[in-house]
């Protein structure tokens, strides 16, 4: 992260005026275990926790300062601690800091969102940037809600180019608010699929959610959709704005499949482009969705499409609990206990038919 002073900090998020405004921190920090030197502390509050009981360690542990909501309790020598910034809501600071840290910088913001394939969709597009030489940085895991999403901006500094987001949501206008800090430059989404009903209200409630994204993309943004979702694919129809789709049936960059199993051997179809083969080393169908988010995604950065489905051979996945193969003497054991939602539960049986040894174990 770029180092910021207490002042510049205070006036974007409406905060007490620090005693030193030149005063510089470096990072941003919201669990004392992961705390450098240096960083702004922010104690966040929720229901089964409350950071304000970690500003003294905080401190302790070389933070520049902590920002703590204005109602919180703090002893009295904590309380008159020049490094203690009050703000109404530590939690509503964090995104209104990285709305502004995001204004200043001037990095390109990749938003993913969807269903199923967030994940995996956000980590082959930061695959193929970095093959690309792009200076790129993304979320950590799966860090996708109000606390994730400013997190993953702030690991931006002066010499990034692209940040990839994965945006997330429980409840109706989640993803609103997230697009509002990140205001994506791509805006991507995977699928419409029945996750979260019960804070979204069935399918059509997760449907406006979801394209409530492409709502706050820059005015020269890109929507990037999965034309194969008949939602999304009727969405690309009624949008004004700039939208490239993608998909194994629809869309205007497709793959043609040559042979499936634990390896993809494709073809891309990509518009005036000669056919270009390539190699995806990860099981189910919806995954080869994923990768074509991702060209696209590259294609609407300017890279080559077919150059880039070259340097998807390379990828391997790096986090546990994604179609991870285990060899157990003759037992082969695939490891996706990460997905719960119906549809990603489905594709991950569909990847066991793909993939089912001639002993059927």
């Amino acid at each position: 992260m770029q180092p910021f002073t207490l002042g510049r900090l205070a006036h974007a998020v409406g905060a007490t005026t620090p005693a030193q405004p030149a005063a510089v921190a470096r990072g941003v920090c919201t669990d004392t275990r992961s705390l450098e030197p240096g960083a702004l502390f922010v104690a966040l509050r929720g229901e089964r926790f409350d950071g304000t009981r970690f500003v003294a360690q905080a401190l302790a542990g070389g933070a520049a300062a902590a920002l703590v909501n204005a109602d919180a309790p703090l002893p009295s020598e904590l309380a008159r601690d020049p490094r203690v910034l009050r703000v109404a809501c530590t939690r509503r600071a964090l995104g209104d800091f990285a709305r502004s840290y995001r204004s200043e910088l001037g990095f390109t913001v990749i938003g993913i969102t969807g269903s199923a394939g967030k994940t995996t969709t956000k980590d082959l597009t930061y695959h193929l940037l970095e093959r690309a030489g792009i200076r790129a940085v993304k979320a950590d895991k799966s860090f996708n809600n109000e606390i994730g999403v400013p997190l993953t901006l702030f690991k931006a500094d002066e010499h990034t180019e692209a940040v990839v987001v994965e945006i997330g949501t429980n409840a109706p206008g989640e993803i609103a608010a997230l697009a509002r800090v990140a205001r994506p430059d791509v805006a991507a989404i995977t699928c419409i699929g029945a996750s979260h009903l019960e804070g979204l209200g069935g399918i059509e409630g997760v449907a406006r959610e979801k394209l409530s994204l492409l709502e706050h993309l820059r005015p020269a943004g890109v929507a990037v959709l999965n034309a194969d979702d008949r939602r999304l694919r009727a969405a690309a129809t009624r949008r004004a704005g700039r939208t490239a789709t993608v998909g194994l049936r629809h869309g205007s960059l497709r793959a043609r499949v040559r042979s499936r199993g634990w390896t993809w051997q494709c073809e891309l179809l990509a518009p005036d482009r000669p056919v270009q083969p390539f190699e995806l080393p990860l099981p189910g169908e919806h995954v080869l969705t994923d990768a074509l988010l991702a060209l696209s995604i590259c294609a609407e950065l300017g890279l080559d499409p077919c150059r880039a489905a070259r340097e998807l051979a390379s990828y391997r996945p790096a986090n546990v609990g994604r179609l991870g193969k285990v060899e157990v003497g003759p037992v082969t054991l695939i490891d996706d206990t990460y997905n719960a939602n119906p549809e990603s539960v489905l594709a991950s049986l569909a990847v066991l038919c793909e993939v089912a040894s001639p002993q059927e174990r």
